[in-house]
């Protein structure tokens, strides 16, 4: 099982628009909403995917990673954050923006935009994937 380590930029959840760099560690997110690790295939179709969308993603490293690295969320998201970004960032093919201005939750949707902030939303992998937010 591996783990993607990227730079994210150019997103927004809730109504927040986020430009600068995050560091994050990238998981699969299964069905229950828990981590998992990423297969060699998911792994190289991830690392496929970004590298041809430089606007989000930059300066990525995998790592192996056992059951002890992968976050578990269920009991993260009906907690609100208390700080200013999620430490946990979802991306789907759809995302499930919730209403502009509401609160921010430990584990939120994000949708991915380009450099001026238009939406750009094109993640396109038959799986989604959970980024937790390295501090």
């Amino acid at each position: 099982m591996y783990k993607l380590t990227v730079n994210l930029s150019n997103f927004r959840f809730n109504s927040f628009h986020q430009q600068g760099p995050l560091r994050i560690s990238l998981y699969k997110l299964v069905e229950n909403e828990d981590g998992s690790g990423l297969t060699h295939d998911e792994l190289t179709k991830l690392t496929n995917y970004i590298t041809g969308n430089k606007s989000n993603f930059s300066n990525q490293n995998y790592h192996s990673c056992d059951t002890d690295d992968i976050p578990s969320l269920s009991i993260y998201n009906s907690i609100p954050s208390g700080g200013f970004i999620p430490r946990y960032l979802i991306i789907r093919k759809k995302p499930q923006m919730p209403p502009s201005g509401g609160e921010i939750y430990a584990a939120m949707d994000i949708e991915l935009l380009d450099h001026n902030g238009t939406t750009n939303h094109s993640y396109n992998l038959e799986f989604d994937l959970i980024g937790e937010v390295e501090i």
